[in-house]
C-alpha cells in the first residue's frame, strides 16, 4: 500500500489508538443466511456496557432558519435518506461440495467477512451480529459417486452396515465478524474519548489521567461486546480500532487482514442506513485491490424488525472508470446493507442519534458524495436533481448546515 494516503474521508478528531487488536485469532466456521426477526430497540449504552447515557452530539450552525414547516423538513429529509440507502439484496451463496475432490483445481471455499463500520448507532452492531448468526450456506450436495461395480458394491455394503445418518448441521456463511472504528466527533461521549485530555484555566492541554484511560472503549470494542452478548463466538470476531473516518475504516481493515494473512473474497458491509451509499462508494475506491466487484446477487430479504423496504437499483447513477469494467484476476466482491428502517423509524432521541443530528449529518454526507467522487476519493455517483434540491432547501430554509464541508455553499 502506498505511503502517501489520500486526504481523509472525514476529519479525524484525534490521533489513532495503539495498533489493531484481535479478540481471538482463531478461525471460525462461516455463518450467515437470510435473517429472522430481532428487536430494533437497543438498551441504552449504560445498560449494556456501563458507558454514559448522555451524548454530546450537538451540532451548531450560523445559518438562520427560514421557517420551513416540520412537514416540509420531513419530506426533504426522507428524500435524502432514501437516496443514501442502496436497497441491495443480501448475498446468496452456492453450496460447498462435501467431497474436497469435487472442488475444481486450485479452488477452495472463499473467506467471507461481515465488515461492520462502527458509529453511535448500536442497532448496527445488533444487526451485524444477527446476520452473522443467522446466515447459512445452502445444504451441500452428496459426495460424487463412481460408476464402477466394485465401488457400487462397496457403497451397498457400507449402507447396510451403517444406519441412515442425519444430515450435517448447516454451515454458517461468514467466517468472521469484523468491527472497525476508534472514536469520532459524534461518538466521543459513547467511547469516553471526551476525557482523553483536559484543558487548564491558562489554556494548556493536560495529559490524560491514568484512571481516565481505563474508561475509554473504542467504537469497535463496544460493538464487539454487543456481538459477544448475542452469542457470536470470540474466535469469529476481529477488531480494528485505529480508524476515525470511513476511508480509514477501509484502509486500516485491509492492513489488519493483510497482517493476519486473511484473504477475503466476499465482504458484506454493514452501516447506518444513511451511510450506505457513501460506505459503498468509499470501499470501491479505497480498498487496495486490483479490482472490486459490487455483488448485488438476487433476493433474500431481511426480516429484521421494521423492514418494509423501498425498491431501488444499487448500481443506478454509478460511474466506473473504463479500465475497471474488465474482470481482473483478484476480484473482491462486496455489497452493503443496514438495519432496514424507514425514515420515520430511524431517529432515536434516547441514544443521542436524534432527528436534528441525523438530518445535519445526512445533508453533509450528500455533499461529500458529490465532492469526494469528483476528487477520486470514492466511486463517483450521480445525485438526482430532486435529492440535491432537498439538501439545498434543508440548509437554506431549514438551517441544517451543521455538517457541511468547510466553506461549502449550495448554488
Amino acid at each position: 500500500m502506498s505511503q502517501e494516503q489520500p486526504p481523509p474521508d472525514g476529519v479525524p478528531t484525534h490521533g489513532p489508538a495503539p495498533g489493531p487488536s484481535l479478540l481471538s485469532t482463531a478461525s471460525a466456521s462461516a455463518t450467515t443466511t437470510a435473517p429472522s426477526t430481532i428487536p430494533v430497540s437497543v438498551p441504552s449504552p449504560a445498560d449494556i456496557l456501563g458507558t454514559p447515557t448522555t451524548f454530546d452530539t450537538t451540532i451548531t450552525t450560523n445559518i438562520d432558519r427560514r421557517r420551513a414547516t416540520s412537514g416540509e423538513i420531513d419530506n426533504w429529509a426522507r428524500t435524502i435518506y432514501n437516496y443514501h440507502r442502496m436497497h441491495m439484496p443480501l448475498p446468496t451463496f452456492s453450496p460447498i461440495p462435501q467431497n474436497p475432490s469435487d472442488l475444481e483445481e486450485d479452488d477452495s471455499e472463499p473467506t467471507r467477512i461481515i465488515f461492520t463500520l462502527c458509529s453511535l448507532d448500536l442497532r448496527v452492531a445488533r444487526y451485524a451480529a444477527h446476520l452473522f448468526l443467522t446466515t447459512f450456506l445452502p445444504p451441500s450436495p452428496p459426495p460424487s459417486s463412481t460408476t464402477t461395480s466394485s465401488s457400487s458394491s462397496s457403497s451397498k455394503a457400507q449402507a447396510q452396515a451403517q444406519p441412515d445418518s442425519s444430515p450435517p448441521p448447516p454451515r454458517k456463511a461468514y467466517q468472521y465478524l469484523l468491527f472497525s472504528g476508534h472514536s469520532g466527533l459524534l461518538t466521543r461521549s459513547l467511547t469516553g474519548d471526551h476525557i482523553s485530555s483536559t484543558t487548564s484555566s491558562d489554556g494548556d492541554t493536560q495529559p490524560q489521567k491514568a484512571e481516565d484511560k481505563k474508561k475509554f472503549q473504542s467504537e469497535a470494542s463496544i460493538f464487539a461486546s454487543i456481538a459477544l452478548s448475542m452469542g457470536v463466538p470470540p474466535s469469529a470476531i476481529l477488531i480494528e480500532e485505529q480508524s476515525t473516518n470511513t476511508g480509514e475504516n477501509v484502509r486500516f481493515t485491509h492492513a489488519l487482514l493483510e497482517k493476519r494473512g486473511i484473504k477475503v473474497k466476499d465482504f458484506l458491509l454493514v452501516q447506518k442506513p444513511y451511510m450506505e451509499r457513501r460506505t459503498w462508494g468509499t470501499f470501491g475506491r479505497q480498498w487496495p485491490s486490483s479490482f472490486c466487484s459490487s455483488s448485488s446477487s438476487s433476493s433474500s430479504s431481511s426480516s429484521f424488525s421494521g423492514a418494509s423496504g423501498a425498491a431501488g437499483a444499487a448500481g443506478v447513477g454509478v460511474e466506473w472508470e473504463e479500465e475497471e469494467k474488465e474482470e481482473k484476476e483478484e476480484t473482491v466482491k462486496y455489497s452493503v446493507t443496514s438495519p432496514p428502517l424507514e425514515w420515520e423509524e430511524y431517529p432515536d432521541e434516547e441514544s443521542g442519534n436524534g432527528r436534528e443530528l441525523v438530518i445535519n449529518v445526512m445533508v453533509g454526507d450528500l455533499v461529500r458524495i458529490k465532492e469526494y467522487g469528483e476528487k477520486g476519493w470514492q466511486v463517483k455517483m450521480e445525485i438526482p436533481e430532486n435529492v440535491w434540491e432537498a439538501g439545498r432547501r434543508l440548509v437554506e430554509e431549514g438551517g441544517y448546515g451543521g455538517h457541511l464541508p468547510e466553506g461549502f455553499r449550495f448554488t
